[in-house]
């Protein structure tokens, strides 16, 4: 249980707190050569799990953001391209990806731009040319 927590991202005092124990017994069992393998084992394993769910969602979340488009709702394609952004976030960092970047380009939409507006960054962001 210990390692599975802390795979999966949970710190040696939220191990602790979780299946109440000491903190002192988390870290020397956290210590052990062999205990690091396992933590090892069930990072690999929870990466692959959120790695899998970003997917399955992805295509959800792209299927939203047409469907917002073809109705005129700018709010909610602003709202579902944060959630792509945030789910590419995630797998990202589930895969170890995130670094420290220096210099982020950022494209934005004004909630009350107009729908070409959106458009365009859509196709964009999906790397079609606008026409």
């Amino acid at each position: 249980m210990i390692a599975t927590a802390t795979g999966a991202g949970l710190n040696q005092i939220q191990v602790a707190r979780a299946l109440q124990l000491h903190n002192s017994v988390v870290k020397r069992v956290l210590s052990d050569p062999s205990m690091q393998a396992f933590v090892a084992e069930a990072r690999q394993e929870h990466r692959a799990k959120v790695l899998a769910n970003v997917l399955s969602l992805s295509q959800d979340v792209w299927d939203r953001v047409k469907d917002a488009v073809d109705a005129n709702e700018s709010k909610a394609v602003v709202d579902y391209v944060k959630a792509a952004k945030d789910m590419e976030q995630m797998s990202a960092s589930a895969a170890g990806e995130l670094r420290p970047i220096v210099a982020v380009q950022s494209n934005t939409v004004n909630v009350d731009a107009d729908l070409d507006e959106a458009l365009a960054l859509i196709d964009k962001m999906r790397g079609k040319r606008a026409e």
